[in-house]
């Protein structure tokens, strides 16, 4: 069963995104929607995280890296 999940904080943490990438591992920079993200993979999913104005957003799922990426170009800053 696949699955997409959206986490936020306004803690910078590295605590925070290991948990989130289920330990993932830092990979390529990418470019979605204007926006640098960097991409983490681990067996369980892959994953998008983006830090920007003091908060971390990953954009995580176990579909493809090219869903997890047209899942967070949907995002918008509040």
């Amino acid at each position: 069963e696949e699955y997409l999940q959206v986490s936020q904080s306004r803690v910078e943490s590295d605590a925070f995104v290991d948990e989130q990438t289920s330990g993932g591992t830092p990979g390529e920079r990418v470019v979605i929607a204007g926006q640098e993200w960097e991409v983490f993979t681990s067996p369980e999913r892959t994953s998008v995280v983006r830090v920007a104005d003091g908060v971390t957003t990953v954009v995580s799922g176990t579909d493809t890296l090219a869903q997890v990426m047209t899942a967070a170009g949907t995002l918008r800053n509040a």
